[in-house]
């Protein structure tokens, strides 16, 4: 005679537990997309600039190799120097890759755990 007496209570307990199991679901799966979202528009965003970036030193640079190589009179040498001067840059990001990587892990773990 005990056992319906619980049974309605413990059988609305279980539905409840089902509703809030599917509503944290629902939450996370939305949580998910959001941060997902947000972190592949970053990354297009940065893929999109970096282009135009690349594209406007790739016009700059050879700007100033015939800018160099009409006052130098040799446009050789001054194609020369440009590309020197980009591996020295390339040099001096190389020995700062550590801290360039950690500004961008920081970046985008803000994002990704906001």
């Amino acid at each position: 005679m005990a056992a319906p007496v619980l049974q309605e209570p413990l059988l609305k307990a279980v539905g409840e537990v089902q509703n809030y199991v599917e509503s944290s679901t629902d939450y996370l799966r939305l949580q998910m997309f959001r941060t997902l979202m947000r972190l592949l528009t970053s990354i297009a965003k940065s893929v999109v600039v970096g282009v135009l970036v690349f594209l406007a030193l790739l016009f700059l640079s050879v700007a100033a190799a015939f800018a160099l190589g009409s006052w130098l009179q040799d446009d050789l040498m001054a194609f020369l120097y440009v590309g020197v001067f980009y591996l020295l840059a390339g040099g001096v990001a190389f020995l700062m890759r550590k801290r360039i990587e950690r500004g961008i892990l920081r970046s985008f773990s803000d994002l990704y755990y906001d």
